[in-house]
């Protein structure tokens, strides 16, 4: 697939190095290709998979979003109806917002946008190493039914996790939940490598 990936830190940067190392096509769209975060990403990658904003989703398959969720307002603007029809993935945090998704600013410039949330609710040290005791880490995300949901779910298991799929847009709020949980868990130590994991049992009498 061909995937953007827009933002070039440490979530961006992870999803890039995954995606890139399965065999996608990965741009990673920036708003300057002189920051700190551009520069590195562009040495280690290769200059041509980093380009700016404006350049970076023509012709994708997919869009992910990873940049700051404060940020978002201005970088959905920069692209406004480019994304209508779009397959959009959120793995944006606003954490100083009571809602953390960017859903409705992305659906807001782009109502024809097909917007699921993922990615958002796993720490970073556990995107780049996510085998914990012998056991893969499963990733939550939601969003609409049908033919996106399994590509979603494919690019899922690229960056190395296991998708377990929550439900529809209407089910935000507990992907949501996830990732408040690791934060408010991991935030007095950074690096620190957080998972859940879901287990499924079946003909259990209650």
């Amino acid at each position: 697939m061909r995937v953007t990936i827009v933002g070039a830190g440490a979530i961006g940067g992870t999803l890039a190095r995954k995606l890139l190392a399965t065999g996608h096509e990965v741009r990673v769209g920036v708003r300057s290709r002189t920051s700190t975060s551009a520069l590195a990403l562009g040495a280690e990658l290769g200059g041509e998979h980093v380009v700016m904003l404006e350049d970076s989703i023509e012709g994708t398959d997919a869009v992910i979003f990873a940049v700051p969720g404060n940020a978002m307002e201005e970088v959905v603007g920069r692209f406004g109806s480019r994304l209508d029809g779009r397959l959009v993935i959120d793995a944006t945090n606003n954490i100083a917002s009571q809602v953390r998704n960017s859903a409705g600013l992305i659906l807001e410039a782009a109502p024809k946008a097909r917007v699921y949330r993922a990615f958002n609710s796993l720490p970073v040290a556990t995107l780049r190493e996510p085998r914990l005791d012998g056991g893969i880490a499963d990733l939550f995300y939601a969003g609409p039914e049908g033919v996106d949901q399994e590509i979603v779910a494919n690019l899922i298991r690229d960056v190395g996790v296991r998708p377990v799929y929550v439900g529809g847009p209407e089910w935000l709020p507990v992907v949501e939940a996830l990732g408040g949980l690791f934060f408010a868990r991991g935030r007095s130590r950074p690096g620190l490598r957080l998972a859940l994991k879901l287990v499924e049992l079946e003909g259990v009498k209650v």
